[in-house]
C-alpha cells in the first residue's frame, strides 16, 4: 500500500507490480477512511476522515509549522509541538491503515510525498499503531519510506499510462 500526503491523503494498492485502479478508479484513496465516527468535519462532507487528522494541512496546523521544511527542522530540534503533531498524525494514519491492511492483506506500507520527508518520525508512529491494533506483530508488516520522496507519483503515473496503452493499444488509434 502506497500512501502520500500533499493535497489530501492519496494512495494506491500495488499487487505484483501493478496498481489496482478499482471499479471507479479510486482504489487506495485512504484519505476518507473514517477513524472517528463523530469526528471533525471533512471537506468531503463526512466526519472523522483520516485526512482531517493526518493530512498535510492538519499536520502543519497541529504543529504550528509554515511548511514541511519548517516542520522537519523543528522536529529535528526536538520541538515538542512538532514531534507531538507527528506522533498524533502517525497514530491516526496507522489507525486508517489498520482497516486498509485488514481488507487488502499486504505486507508493506510505503510512505511517499510529504510523508516521505517526515518518515523519520512517521514510520515508528505508524508501525506502533499497527502493532497496537494487532495488524503487525513485528516485522511481518513493514512501513517504509519511498526512495522517490515527493516525486514518486511521476514514475507511478507513467507506469499506469504505459500499462493501459500496452493493454489496450487501440486507445492510441482512437480519435
Amino acid at each position: 500500500v502506497y500512501v502520500s500526503a500533499d493535497v489530501g491523503i492519496g494512495g494506491g494498492i500495488v499487487v505484483d507490480g501493478r496498481v489496482l485502479p478499482g471499479a471507479r478508479g479510486v482504489a487506495g484513496e485512504i484519505g476518507h477512511v473514517v477513524i472517528e465516527r463523530a469526528g471533525r468535519l471533512c471537506g468531503c462532507g463526512g466526519t472523522g476522515c483520516v485526512e482531517v487528522y493526518a493530512g498535510l494541512p492538519a499536520l502543519l496546523g497541529d504543529a504550528g509549522a509554515a511548511g514541511v521544511a519548517a516542520l522537519r527542522t523543528a522536529a529535528r530540534a526536538g520541538d515538542p509541538a512538532a514531534t507531538g503533531a507527528l506522533a498524533r498524525a502517525g497514530a491516526a494514519l496507522g489507525t486508517a491503515l489498520t482497516s486498509v491492511l485488514h481488507v487488502v492483506d499486504v505486507g508493506t506500507v510505503v510512505l511517499g510525498g510529504s510523508y516521505a520527508e517526515l518518515g523519520t518520525w512517521l514510520v515508528p508512529a505508524v508501525h506502533a499503531e499497527l502493532v497496537r491494533r494487532g495488524v503487525a506483530t513485528g516485522p511481518d508488516v513493514a512501513v517504509l519510506v519511498s526512495p522517490h520522496g515527493r516525486a514518486a507519483t511521476v514514475p507511478g503515473t507513467a507506469r499506469a499510462v504505459a500499462d493501459r496503452v500496452l493493454g489496450e493499444p487501440d486507445l492510441l488509434l482512437a480519435g
